[in-house]
């Protein structure tokens, strides 16, 4: 039985677009209305689906998505032997070649409605036994509400029809035994997946096709603390290097490599022992007492203010902070603004560079630029 499980699946923005779309668009996720404030049905049409045997019985559909309710998702299904389709107008058309047409979706529909099999509301997990013939196609419409819109991620169709009838006797057998066959049917499905999960379980542990859900065990497992903490395509490449990471936990470069990873930059790290040569003279040892704490645990990590555009990303970077630093060491996080002010957080190369001579004119209307030392950042929009 594994052996003859075929199947046509749709998940991705490509599989869509090879098909009609009319008000939808693929957010990356699913596919969705573009417009659901407007109140119009968004509609696809997929494209001809050919298993390649005459009178082929369908076995199996399943739809992934979020619906907004009953309604709000309708499935409709196709199916045929004939490779040819008339329109109103008694023009004969091949199959692919009509779906390519440029005539209005209502008169396709109408086109299709002969060939009409079976109309689901948000469906899930079908039995599409009724679906008899070698080409099948589908339509999705979607229907929002207010400004909210039904998701449809994934679309799977299997054949031929399996059934477990086929192992009793043959009194159970047969068109008169339909509802005995659709309620093993029930049975059958999770008995599949179970059976699927089962053989596909080594795609759980491997980092690149776990879900997002096993990835947060697969953390746990390598000891990473905070999975919750990252997104997921991040939490995967942390991942590849946990162990890397694991053995120079609690040092300065596990620091630097953790933020790398969650924010895309290298931090710039000063430890106390780095500014202990400068602390001889007194003024000196007041001012980098107040900038970069005056106990020996104190660990200052500077990172560009572009990489932290919300409290909400601060307050992330502190708990990952947390995770790898050693529990005596108190960290202070401080994020570099593109401009020299003195007696602060300013240093040449990195968060500030000297700038091009921009001449002042007292004319009532011009200021002192801080573009004029200010950083590269700055400058370069002013530009």
């Amino acid at each position: 039985m594994r052996d003859s499980e075929k199947y046509f699946l749709l998940n991705k923005r490509s599989d869509f677009e090879k098909g009609f779309l009319q008000n939808l668009i693929w957010d990356g996720q699913g596919l969705r209305l573009q417009n659901p404030q407007r109140g119009e049905r968004g509609v696809f049409l997929s494209p001809v689906l050919d298993c390649l045997e005459q009178e082929t019985i369908w076995h199996r559909g399943i739809i992934e998505g979020e619906s907004l309710g009953d309604s709000s998702i309708v499935f409709q299904f196709y199916a045929t032997d004939s490779p040819y389709i008339t329109d109103q107008h008694g023009t004969m058309w091949k199959l692919e070649e009509y779906f390519t047409k440029d005539v209005p979706l209502w008169e396709k529909e109408q086109a299709f409605l002969p060939f009409l099999v079976e109309k689901r509301q948000n469906p899930q997990d079908i039995l599409l036994h009724n679906l008899k013939g070698r080409y099948v196609w589908f339509e999705i419409q979607l229907f929002g509400q207010g400004d909210l819109s039904p998701m449809v991620k994934r679309v799977q169709l299997s054949f031929p029809k399996r059934s477990w009838t086929q192992y009793l006797p043959e009194l159970y057998q047969g068109e008169s035994q339909n509802f005995l066959e659709r309620y093993l049917g029930i049975f059958q499905s999770l008995y599949e997946d179970l059976d699927k999960n089962i053989r596909e379980v080594s795609a759980y542990l491997e980092i690149d096709t776990a879900d997002e859900e096993f990835l947060n065990w697969l953390a746990q497992w390598l000891g990473v603390e905070g999975g919750y903490l990252w997104e997921q395509e991040n939490l995967r490449e942390l991942l590849h290097c946990a162990m890397d990471l694991y053995s120079i936990k609690g040092t300065v470069e596990s620091l630097k490599q953790i933020i790398q990873l969650k924010t895309g930059q290298c931090p710039y790290v000063v430890e106390q022992y780095e500014i202990a040569p400068f602390q001889k003279d007194i003024s000196h040892t007041k001012l980098l007492r107040q900038l970069y704490g005056e106990y020996p645990n104190m660990v200052t990590v500077c990172l560009p203010n572009r990489v932290v555009p919300s409290n909400r990303m601060y307050q992330t970077i502190i708990k990952l902070i947390e995770t790898v630093k050693p529990a005596q060491v108190e960290i202070n996080l401080v994020l570099l603004k593109p401009y020299i002010f003195l007696d602060s957080y300013s240093y040449l190369g990195i968060n500030s560079v000297l700038g091009q001579y921009q001449p002042l004119q007292l004319d009532g209307q011009s200021a002192v630029p801080l573009t004029t030392v200010g950083g590269l950042e700055e400058r370069t929009e002013s530009m």
